[in-house]
């Protein structure tokens, strides 16, 4: 037996052990060396296809998201791992691996074998054995639909690696025919749904239904606005409110500057009647007989003078004006007392006083000029306060036209809004229907005749180490095993006394020991 707490192991003593155990060394490795043989041989051969996508960080590069710009918006930068993760995630999904056996059936993927070869025929057998068909010996749709999505997802294998923006799909079938087919189904499938993804839904309807909308509140609003400028008349609220302070300025200072000469005429009125106070109104001059008189004559042509000119002034202004309204009293004062005075003197008499009747005629002229100025300011008073009515008026208008400009102006906002939203949601349903995204097929899924697995370099380089490695260790195990003595030592070892001769091997084998 070997003693394997021997202090040193010599090379010879190992080739001694591996020469006794050579026929179990020889059954190993032969073994061994026929079973690499035969998974070399026999192994169900797996053929790959891989494609490789390149993705443009950032969906914002081609896609556009109307919904993202409908109010405030925090901009979130995602990382290349982030978004690459995701790709990837969604490439490995269910639903991805659902939409393929949609596109190519799930009896053709069963049928086809996508996954490594042995997988699919113990995949198979078991699906045989314990769950595809029903109790009436029909295949269950459904179960056979699961399978076929299970197997897509063992046969897809998508990597990213560090710090690229690329992604490797890689298929395994048992053609090499349908891993392509595989493979391409995957890539339009994910294509479709990345771009379906980012896609918000039904987002061009909504943005169609909402500017109708808008546009039907924005006719109602500026049909309502022209109707309140119809019913004043005006084109323009601040051209009318310019217009009427123009007026009230007038009519201010018309006001200030009438009453400045109203206060100048009763303060000369004043003095007149002072002065008329202090006079005789008639005076001693001769006494004759059938003289004309000199005063009525005056009145009589101060009278002609003032119907001339009530005629001139009625020829410029309404009978109602405040200058004809003075004249013709000036008029009516003038003749009652021009039809007091008489034409001819029968008698003597005191002759008027020249000063008293130019004074009294002026104190008149200046009663009628008061008059005049009274009625003038009654008049820009009525036409001040119909001008601020007016304004106060146009502005309550005002405040009322400017809601209804307002509310145009934010429909027009929001009807520019929703058209311009409308519109990229267009353009993004026309992206999606042409698959344009920020996810491009780098490398189609190509045709590759030659198999993945099993490699059979690396199968017989590891059977031959197997049979060479393994068979030393089972030659030594096996030594270990065996309760024979082979050595002087071993046999002192063993029985606890000391060898006295040893017979040599040669010399036994002819004694037949």
């Amino acid at each position: 037996m070997f003693d394997a707490t021997q202090s040193t192991l010599r090379i010879s003593d190992v080739l001694q052990v591996l020469h006794r155990q050579r026929k179990k060394i020889a059954w190993f490795s032969g073994t061994v060396l026929a079973v690499t043989v035969a998974v070399i041989v026999f192994w169900p051969r797996t053929y790959e296809s891989e494609a490789k996508l390149f993705v443009r960080l950032g969906r914002e590069n081609v896609t556009l998201d109307p919904t993202a710009t409908t109010g405030q918006v925090v901009s979130i930068q995602s990382s290349r791992e982030l978004e690459m993760q995701s790709v990837i995630e969604l490439l490995e999904s269910r639903f991805v691996a659902a939409g393929v056996v949609e596109q190519i059936g799930a009896e053709t993927i069963l049928e086809s074998g996508a996954g490594s070869g042995m997988s699919n025929v113990i995949g198979g057998a078991v699906g045989t054995a314990f769950g595809l068909f029903d109790f009436d010996g029909e295949p269950d749709e459904n179960k056979v639909k699961e399978a076929a999505i299970d197997s897509v997802m063992g046969a897809l294998h998508a990597t990213s690696p560090n710090r690229s923006a690329v992604v490797n799909i890689t298929c395994q079938a048992t053609n090499p025919e349908f891993a392509q087919v595989l493979t391409s189904t995957i890539v339009d499938v994910y294509r479709n749904e990345h771009s379906r993804l980012n896609r918000t839904a039904r987002s061009d309807e909504f943005f169609e239904q909402q500017t109708k909308l808008i546009d039907n509140q924005l006719q109602k609003t500026a049909g309502e606005l022209r109707d309140a400028k119809n019913e004043r008349g005006i084109g323009s609220v601040e051209s009318h409110l310019i217009f009427l302070e123009s007026q009230k300025s007038e009519v201010e200072q018309e006001r200030l500057r009438n009453a400045r000469l109203l206060s100048e005429a009763k303060a000369r009125r004043q003095a007149l009647q002072a002065s008329l106070k202090s006079l005789d109104p008639e005076q001693l001059t001769a006494r004759t007989e059938g003289l004309p008189n000199g005063a009525a004559d005056d009145m009589r042509q101060q009278l002609y003078t003032l119907e001339i000119k009530e005629r001139e002034l009625l020829s410029l202004y309404p009978e109602t004006h405040p200058l004809v309204v003075a004249v013709r009293r000036q008029v009516e004062n003038v003749r009652e007392i021009y039809s007091g005075e008489a034409g001819t003197r029968s008698q003597s008499t005191f002759s008027a006083n020249p000063t008293y009747t130019a004074l009294d005629l002026q104190a008149s002229q200046n009663a009628v000029d008061i008059d005049a100025f009274e009625a003038l300011n009654q008049s820009l008073n009525t036409q001040y306060d119909a001008i601020v009515s007016d304004l106060k008026e146009l502005n309550d208008y005002s405040v009322r036209l400017k809601d209804l400009e307002l509310k145009r102006e934010l429909l027009e906002q929001s009807y520019r809004t929703y058209a311009e939203n409308l519109e990229q949601a267009r353009i993004g349903a026309e992206l999606e229907s042409e698959q344009i995204t920020n996810v491009n097929v780098a490398q189609e899924a190509p045709l590759v005749v030659v198999p993945a697995s099993p490699n059979k370099r690396l199968t017989a380089c590891l059977g031959l180490l197997i049979a060479v490695f393994g068979g030393v260790a089972v030659g030594l195990f096996a030594e270990q095993l065996e309760q024979r003595l082979r050595s002087p030592a071993q046999v002192e070892a063993a029985l606890g006394v000391p060898v006295l001769a040893t017979i040599p091997r040669a010399t036994r084998e002819r004694a037949g020991v």
